[in-house]
């Protein structure tokens, strides 16, 4: 069950870490000579807010749809279960916070890297513990 969880622990760490290593890459790369322009009237942006608070509410909204499924398992396929869980919950709150870096680089509009920064302290609150699983699963 640990093996497990410290498992989850490192995937969690390496998608935190991967976004910010392709943010970092990006703004490397993505130097203006004349400074960042801050559109905050863009759609995009907009769509690019809701999707990241969609994305992290959708992901904790199905986490918590799919509790019951595991009632009656036993603790090592409630680990599983929780694994499947957690993986599926961090890939639905990593999916708009790329989403919005990927706008960032395109559209060159610094307004998304507030979005992306947000995502990302979103995205970190959902680290996966030992405490998460005891509390969700009944253990």
């Amino acid at each position: 069950m640990k093996n497990s969880l410290k498992q989850l622990q490192i995937l969690f760490l390496a998608s935190a870490a991967g976004m910010i290593l392709m943010f970092l890459v990006i703004f490397y790369f993505l130097q203006p000579a004349e400074g960042w322009m801050y559109d905050f009237g863009d759609v995009l942006l907009g769509l690019g807010v809701i999707a990241v608070v969609g994305g992290w509410f959708l992901g904790k909204e199905l986490y918590k749809r799919r509790l019951p499924q595991a009632v009656s398992l036993s603790q090592e396929e409630k680990m599983d279960h929780y694994r499947s869980n957690v993986i599926l919950r961090l890939a639905l709150q990593e999916m708009p916070v790329l989403l919005a870096l990927v706008l960032f680089f395109v559209l060159e509009n610094a307004a998304f890297l507030i979005v992306f920064i947000a995502g990302v302290v979103l995205f970190l609150q959902s680290r996966p513990s030992l405490d998460e699983f005891q509390r969700d699963y009944m253990m």
